[in-house]
């Protein structure tokens, strides 16, 4: 793999020297631990198609319009810990095989359109929105969150004051193997939220501290669930 990395560089723009033509065999960018304030339409401008790009590795504050406008294939994207509160409705357009998104440890307030058009996304990481889990502001999912991702296989949203949670939730992901929904403000869990995930095999409802009995109702569905984790959650959850 041909890879090039400005980590930890407290950059406040994209490096020059991205410009240069060598960057067309790239195939790993990373530009985390940095201070890039925004990334708007034209940060590709200028940069040469960069057609064997798989990876990019980035930390900044916002996605603001096409904020990824190269004609590469890149299949995955990591913001992770970058306190982005924004991302615009087009800041994906023009990653259409995009397939692994991390996003932890921002502080974005909702699932927004920009997301729900990934239909080939199959890892989405969006735990940890906000900077304090305690006094966290709830982080709105909205009415069928996850539509058109009906390829996802692995789900993370940990860490997080989810609201609401509605037997809609979920729909859609049919693919769904693996769900994190650990570390939670959640006090209560519907009847059945699990049904539209019947492939899922791992769920872990660790260190929900708040949440109150739950029904084996909740689990209808998950037939081919392997691994349940209900570690350090309240202990009138079991239901079993």
């Amino acid at each position: 793999m041909i890879s090039l990395g400005f980590a930890g560089n407290r950059l406040p723009i994209v490096p020059k020297i991205l410009l240069l033509g060598f960057n067309s065999n790239l195939e790993e960018l990373n530009l985390s631990g940095n201070m890039i304030l925004l990334l708007g339409n034209t940060w590709y401008n200028g940069f040469p198609k960069m057609t064997n790009l798989k990876k990019l590795i980035i930390q900044v504050k916002a996605l603001i319009g096409n904020s990824c406008q190269s004609n590469s294939v890149k299949t995955a994207v990591f913001l992770q810990d970058s306190f982005v509160s924004v991302i615009s409705y087009e800041a994906f357009d023009n990653l259409p095989s995009l397939k692994h998104l991390d996003l932890r440890g921002n502080i974005l307030p909702q699932i927004d359109g920009a997301l729900t058009k990934l239909s080939k996304l199959e890892y989405l990481d969006i735990s940890y929105q906000c900077l304090d889990v305690i006094i966290c502001a709830p982080f709105v999912l909205g009415e069928s969150p996850f539509q058109n991702m009906e390829m996802l296989k692995t789900l993370m949203i940990s860490g997080m004051n989810v609201f609401p949670l509605t037997n809609d939730t979920l729909k859609n992901l049919v693919n769904l193997e693996r769900l994190d929904f650990d570390h939670t403000l959640v006090e209560k869990i519907p009847n059945r939220f699990f049904w539209h995930t019947k492939n899922l095999k791992k769920l872990d409802l660790s260190f929900n501290a708040r949440l109150k009995a739950l029904s084996s109702q909740v689990f209808d569905g998950l037939s081919r669930l392997e691994d349940l984790n209900l570690a350090y959650s309240s202990g009138k959850s079991t239901p079993f």
